[in-house]
């Protein structure tokens, strides 16, 4: 039973020792790869696109979206001499 045991632990050992090598290797490929400015732009581009996906996300959680609406409205009413349609009628 001991040497099942040791076998065992050793087994344990061994994959730990190979999956540290391994992460470590990517981790430096990583490294090497962020380097190399080939495909820069389009990780930049992705990163924005995010960051916009996030705002608009937020704006429309928050309830923002009515209140920036509801100004845009506003703005354009005075613009317009505040008809609220422009002299077309809605039907109904």
């Amino acid at each position: 039973m001991s040497d099942l045991i040791t076998t065992a632990n050793d087994k344990s050992v061994e994959l730990q020792v190979r999956s540290f090598t391994a992460v470590k290797r990517m981790a430096h490929s990583a490294a090497e790869r962020m380097k190399d400015e080939e495909g820069q732009t389009a990780a930049e581009y992705l990163g924005i696109l995010l960051l916009v996906a996030a705002i608009i996300l937020a704006i429309t959680k928050l309830g923002i979206d009515s209140k920036i609406a509801g100004g845009v409205q506003k703005a354009v009413d005075s613009i317009t001499g505040g008809g609220g349609g422009g002299g077309t009628k809605k039907a109904g």
